[in-house]
């Protein structure tokens, strides 16, 4: 769906009442909150440094606050995840176009099921990784295949992925990555991936998709 239109819905759904948005404008100021996020990144990095024994509970903390940072301006629903009492059940599609289906590829996993998800999905995340970029692309696939959230899924894994590499003094050059050619890339992989979960290619899938990424990490010791 355009993204233009997805936000217009969003806002017919969970906007505030009464209030008129022109949602083009909104997802200009959206982006730019974005990019503010990375303002917090010294301060999360070093409450994990701090806190290496809560970095399951602090990163929980980190998806919702990010998206209530960047959607409380607009959506009621701001830092909470996809609801089974919302409309149409909660459900949401993503991806690629599908002609087979008439629709969008991917489903986000039932809203019932999103936050024991999640919370299992931390699980990855440790305070002594031997191979923390793995651990990052692995959470950022996955994490976007439940899609917890109607908007906002891929921005908030890139921020989390930023955070979690941090802790291990590392940096993504997202610049580069975020070049067409290399973006097209990601994305390709990345889909391959999601059309694979629970298929015996997966895990081959997945590892290709982690050693693209892992070209674009650098060691920062400065952090």
């Amino acid at each position: 769906m355009d993204e233009i239109l997805h936000f217009k819905d969003l806002l017919d759904e969970f906007g505030y009442p009464g209030t008129i948005v022109d949602p083009q404008k909104a997802l200009r100021h959206i982006h730019n909150k974005y990019l503010a996020l990375a303002d917090y990144s010294s301060l999360f990095i070093n409450l994990l440094k701090n806190n290496p024994d809560l970095i399951q509970e602090i990163f929980k903390s980190i998806i919702i606050f990010s998206h209530k940072f960047l959607f409380e301006d607009y959506l009621l629903n701001a830092g909470k995840f996809r609801n089974a009492s919302d409309r149409y059940g909660g459900i949401i599609y993503f991806g690629p176009h599908d002609p087979k289906k008439g629709r969008v590829k991917f489903i986000g996993l039932s809203p019932i099921r999103i936050d024991n998800a999640i919370n299992k999905l931390l699980d990855i995340f440790k305070p002594n990784d031997s191979n923390p970029i793995s651990t990052a692309v692995k959470f950022y696939q996955k994490f976007v295949f439940i899609h917890p959230f109607y908007d906002g899924n891929g921005r908030i894994g890139r921020f989390i992925m930023s955070i979690y590499l941090g802790y291990f003094n590392l940096t993504i050059n997202w610049e580069e990555l975020d070049k067409k050619e290399n973006r097209n890339k990601f994305i390709s992989k990345l889909n391959r991936c999601h059309g694979l979960v629970g298929k015996p290619w997966y895990n081959s899938r997945l590892e290709e998709l982690i050693r693209f990424f892992a070209d674009f990490v650098i060691e920062n010791p400065d952090i």
